[in-house]
């Protein structure tokens, strides 16, 4: 049984390392091979990984059937009901993917970071997915779930600003990209907002 363990453990970390060094062929072709009956830790964070491999290269349909064993009182369950979620809108099932990303973000808010930042996340996804159809009401509505001090607050107001330029409300788009030009300029959503505010200003003249 312990050999049985480090071998899987073994199998694991080298799929894992494959991953993140972007090699998803070779992440893949490890990754596919179960490591126990049950969903235990390891089990959960493999499907987990295959399924973003999976999606990486568009097979929706298999990553979704990777991550149909996780429920959600186990305690990845939220991470794979956002993949699942994810994986319908990547694959145009625009009303199962919302209603999945709903789900995630309405989960009762945590102690645990990890957990509220997915919610943040969950919360963002949808509003980008509203912004393509051009709803930017219903993008507003949920983009507003996203704390201003969590990991995804940068991009929540870039889509926010979007979300009212879109709909020709220059001086709100404005003031929503001059907060993010007050925020640290390394972030990819900063330096877009420092680009766009002199067309919202032009449009606003």
């Amino acid at each position: 049984s312990m050999r049985s363990q480090t071998r899987h453990e073994t199998q694991f970390r080298q799929g894992r390392l494959h991953y993140r060094q972007g090699k998803y062929f070779d992440a893949e072709r490890v990754l596919n091979e179960p490591l126990d009956a049950a969903m235990t830790p390891l089990e959960t964070e493999r499907r987990i990984m295959l399924a973003n491999v999976l999606m990486s290269r568009g097979a929706f349909d298999e990553a979704r059937e990777a991550l149909a064993p996780i429920t959600l009182d186990n305690p990845m369950g939220p991470y794979a009901l956002y993949n699942i979620g994810v994986s319908h809108l990547r694959a145009n099932n625009t009303p199962e993917g919302k209603a999945l990303l709903e789900q995630v973000m309405d989960l009762p808010v945590s102690d645990n970071a990890a957990h509220n930042a997915l919610k943040d996340r969950a919360a963002l996804a949808l509003g980008y997915g509203y912004l393509q159809q051009q709803q930017s009401e219903e993008a507003r509505a949920v983009l507003m779930n996203v704390r201003l001090k969590g990991p995804f607050s940068n991009s929540a107001l870039l889509a926010l600003g979007w979300s009212y330029f879109d709909r020709n409300d220059f001086r709100r788009a404005l003031a929503y990209w001059l907060e993010l030009g007050t925020r640290n300029r390394s972030d990819a959503s900063v330096q877009e907002a420092l680009v766009l505010a002199p067309r919202a200003y032009e449009a606003l003249s």
